[in-house]
């Protein structure tokens, strides 16, 4: 299993791979015990949970093996018995964040996408906001700090579904 992204929550550490999410528990952090997993097709897949959904983004493309792009919301409230609670077609999503009832989905070409999930079984894109590429996100709480392409995009969350744009800076080589 290749894996892809790693997200630890408490005393579990999901593992995105390419061919599906792993869960282990990680209360002896020297000994990592395997709980269970849920396969998919060959894709990229990044991984993100809260307390009781993990939502894996699933990505085509040359190097994910599969042309497929989705949003999967899954079930770890009993770990031994994981099951895709719910699925939503996205463009080419790449790395995602969760807070509170919200996913902020990094969608390529298709810019930053904020999900509500407060509803497991419909998740429900809210806001869209453009930028270049959007390629991964990641959150300190009430910021966000998204990674374009050639720009670092910084956003205040503090009321999400809305973002609000506090910064940018081009990192991009000047060619």
């Amino acid at each position: 299993t290749q894996a892809e992204t790693l997200f630890s929550l408490n005393d579990l550490l999901f593992v995105g791979s390419v061919s599906g999410m792993l869960m282990y528990d990680i209360t002896d952090a020297g000994n990592p015990a395997y709980i269970n997993s849920i396969d998919h097709f060959r894709s990229c897949d990044p991984v993100v949970a809260d307390s009781t959904h993990a939502y894996v983004t699933l990505r085509g493309g040359t190097n994910c093996f599969t042309q497929n792009n989705e949003l999967q919301v899954i079930d770890i409230q009993n770990p031994e018995e994981l099951f895709v609670a719910s699925t939503h077609i996205m463009f080419n999503p790449h790395g995602l964040a969760v807070v509170s009832d919200h996913l902020i989905v990094c969608d390529g070409t298709a810019g930053i996408k904020v999900v509500d999930v407060s509803d497991k079984s419909t998740p429900e894109v809210v806001n869209i906001y453009p930028i270049d590429f959007a390629y991964d996100v990641i959150v300190d709480y009430p910021n966000a700090l998204v990674v374009g392409e050639q720009t670092m995009h910084q956003y205040d969350i503090s009321n999400l579904p809305e973002m609000v744009k506090i910064s940018e800076l081009n990192v991009g080589n000047g060619n």
